[in-house]
Order: C-alpha cells, then structure tokens, then sequence
C-alpha cells in the first residue's frame, strides 16, 4: 500500500566528487547519507530554474547526514553552521542539491555518476 505523506524526509545516499590532491585532474568520489525533507514540485522547479536559490533550499531541506567527518576522521555532527560551512564548498552544494532533487523525484540514486549532473 502507497502512504501519501505531505512531509517527508529520507536518508539518502549522496555522491561527492573531491578534487584530487594528485594533480592529474581527477576526482575522489565518496559516498555520504544525506536526510532531506522532500521538495514539492514548486520548491523542485525552482531549484532548477534558479541555482543561486539552490543554498537557501538546502538549509531549509537537509536535516542531517552520516559519513562525514574532518580531517582526523572525526564526525562532523550535524549543525547550522556546519551545513552552511560545507554547502560553502561548491562541489559538496553540487552533490547536496542533485541528491536533493533525485531523492524528491524518485530516480534511483544507483543512476546517479558524479559529474553527469543527475
């Protein structure tokens, strides 16, 4: 049975592409868990429309992750200030907002590949 639910949230998987620190013009992927409160289809258009809006729409929509942590591998706990620290990295606001849309569209995560923007 299908439960419609008006406010939702989900965990769902995030890639995130890192530069590469071997100076060969590659990237790092690493995979995270994001909890999003689901965009309705206005909030969605929006996003697309409009990316300067993407980062307010990310404060107000993650709600908390898993797998990330600081330099000494220590987990970041989830805060205010630490969303707005990270979304502040343009490739982490990048994969932050295509999980967000994916996760609101209901497209398998498994489709998405770092780089191809969704």
């Amino acid at each position: 049975m299908f439960k419609f639910a008006h406010k939702r949230i989900v965990l769902w998987p995030v890639i995130i592409s890192v530069p590469s620190q071997e100076g060969d013009g590659g990237v790092e992927e690493h995979e995270v868990k994001v909890s999003f409160e689901l965009l309705n289809r206005s909030d969605a258009q929006l996003i697309q429309e409009t990316p300067d809006l993407g980062q307010d729409v990310l404060r107000q929509r993650v709600r908390g992750w898993e797998g990330i942590c600081d330099e000494d591998g220590s987990p970041i706990v989830f805060s205010d200030d630490n969303l707005v620290a990270l979304l502040d990295v343009p490739y982490i606001e990048r994969a932050f907002s295509i999980g967000l849309l994916q996760a609101s569209n209901g497209a398998p995560a498994k489709n998405y590949k770092a780089g191809s923007g969704g």
